[in-house]
């Protein structure tokens, strides 16, 4: 196992000054000045560091899993860098995913086990109910992802590692704006969730003072799975850009049934959470584009963070997300500042802790602001052929033709990607303009034929059929129903167009049934 060569230097100087006796001890003191004796560190002591993670609940699985195990990889690699010196170990409470839970799992914590410090929860509605128990009880609380505004400033025993919205929402929306020139956007987020509120104030503020219209504002309940009356109202309005706001479950589907509902992929989705790679695949296709304003990549070359990425791999066989990088550096965080107190007492902690400045991390060079949230680097990634990317990598040109490949609604209702080129194999109607063994490619080559989604149609039988159409030289609209076999081998495109008697393809989409003269049903295979 690899493990990041600044900070074991770091740390093992810290812990030798405070195994070395009572005289380093005493210049650690004098340094920090305290109004009282500090619980000092002796040579093979264990020191307990709470953990509040959600463990059941509605995040058991999108951020309580990742969150222990970006903890624990980071611990297991701080006790291996000092053993025989100071042990680091966890007490971990449930915070079940809710305020009620948080605020239990705290009070646990303080009351029942004593500790002076604690690590997590990750949500923003669970932290800001936990936080003020801390903070009633003097003692040093750091939550690794909570992103919503002002609730570090609760308190000075109060710490978060992860961006707020303040410092993640304003950069990102003048670089997208300016790569991607929207001027009209909907906003939508999640009126029960604490983060989610405040993402979308942040985003109003932001859009506002970019002189980007917001053409509408709509809200869901966190547990909703229907979106279709709020998309259907948006998709009515046209907008250039959508911004949600929202935990990454409700996020996925919000996007899948916008691509169902026929939103086209030139319209981003903007988030402000990162999806993660499970959940880009579950969305298929239909991810594609989408964009975050996020803390962290897995392909930055950020002190320590290729290390991390291939341990998180080797330890547990799946991919680190944000969630689990954030958690990893909060130890590591947490681990400095017991080193450079000296002690154990949060009073000593808490001034450590607001004392760090430049700290290398997996994150970036790390700082603590005046009100105790991190300040470091946003990054700005996109979804890129099912993968995240960082945004500035992916150039104006490159969006322009993600936007312009021609997509399909498949019989699961998830849009996917058909580029290749086709070859006519039937063709129904006895004038058709096309013939048997005509090709054409996906995307359109000539710059005049640009080919884009408009919706779903379902036939008679309950097939889906996506809507498209190609705006021709003439700037006419060539418009037509297609669905795809992919069951077919090769893959079959079925493609149809509303004709006239003499087999010209008229500016209109075909209806059920299929029937010639008045329609021209293809079958185009890939090649």
């Amino acid at each position: 196992m690899t493990i990041k060569p600044i900070t074991k230097l770091a740390f093992l100087l810290a812990l030798i000054v405070l195994a070395a006796g009572f005289s380093a001890c005493d210049r650690i003191q004098n340094v920090m000045a305290p109004e009282a004796p500090h619980r000092r560190i002796g040579a093979g002591a264990e020191v307990s560091i709470g953990m509040a993670v959600h463990l059941t609940g509605a995040f058991e699985s999108t951020s309580g899993l990742v969150m222990k195990r970006g903890a624990e990889l980071a611990l297991e690699e701080l006790n291996a860098l000092h053993a025989g010196v100071a042990t680091l170990s966890f007490i971990v409470e449930d915070s079940g995913s809710t305020p009620e839970g948080g605020i239990a799992a705290y009070t646990r914590l303080i009351k029942e086990h004593g500790v002076t410090t604690i690590l997590g929860p990750t949500t923003s509605t669970v932290v800001s109910a936990a936080f003020p128990v801390a903070q009633e009880n003097g003692v040093v609380a750091l939550s690794p992802t909570s992103a919503a505004r002002g609730i570090s400033a609760l308190g000075e025993f109060l710490f978060r590692n992860s961006l707020t919205v303040d410092r993640l929402i304003p950069g990102g929306v003048a670089e997208t704006q300016a790569k991607l020139g929207y001027q009209r956007v909907a906003t939508l987020y999640d009126s029960a969730d604490v983060f989610a509120q405040s993402s979308d104030e942040v985003l109003q503020e932001a859009l506002q003072e970019n002189g980007v219209e917001i053409l509408a504002t709509e809200t869901f309940a966190f547990g909703d799975r229907d979106f279709s009356a709020q998309l259907t109202r948006i998709k009515a309005l046209n907008p250039d850009a959508i911004f949600i706001s929202a935990q990454t479950t409700e996020t996925t589907e919000v996007i899948i049934q916008a691509r169902q509902l026929g939103i086209p992929f030139e319209v981003p989705f903007i988030s402000s959470l990162t999806l993660t790679i499970s959940e880009i695949e579950r969305a298929a296709g239909a991810a594609e584009g989408t964009i975050a304003f996020t803390s962290w990549s897995s392909t930055a070359n950020t002190p320590g963070n290729q290390e991390f990425v291939a341990n998180y791999r080797a330890k547990y066989g799946d991919e680190p997300n944000v969630f689990a990088a954030q958690s990893y550096a909060a130890v590591y965080i947490l681990a400095k500042a017991i080193a450079d107190a000296g002690a154990t007492d949060a009073a000593a902690i808490q001034q450590a802790m607001a004392n760090i400045k430049d700290l290398d991390t997996v994150l970036g060079t790390f700082s603590f602001d005046e009100n105790g949230d991190g300040v470091y680097t946003p990054v700005t990634l996109i979804v890129k052929d099912g993968k995240l990317a960082p945004f500035g990598e992916v150039e104006a040109a490159a969006m322009e033709e993600l936007r312009n490949h021609l997509w399909v609604v498949n019989q699961d209702g998830v849009e996917v990607a058909v580029p290749g080129t086709w070859k006519l194999l039937s063709t129904t109607h006895p004038n058709s303009t096309y013939t048997l063994g005509d090709t054409f490619i996906l995307p359109p080559v000539s710059p005049h034929k640009v080919m884009k989604t408009d919706g779903v149609y379902t036939d008679g039988e309950g097939r889906l059929w996506t809507m498209g159409h190609i705006t021709l030289a003439d700037d006419s609209q060539l418009k037509f129903l297609q669905w795809v076999d992919m069951n077919a081998s090769p893959v079959q495109l079925h493609i149809i167009l509303r004709t006239d008697a003499n087999g010209e393809p008229l500016l209109e989409y075909g209806t059920y049934p299929f029937a010639s003269p008045e329609h021209d049903v293809q079958v185009w295979e890939q090649q």
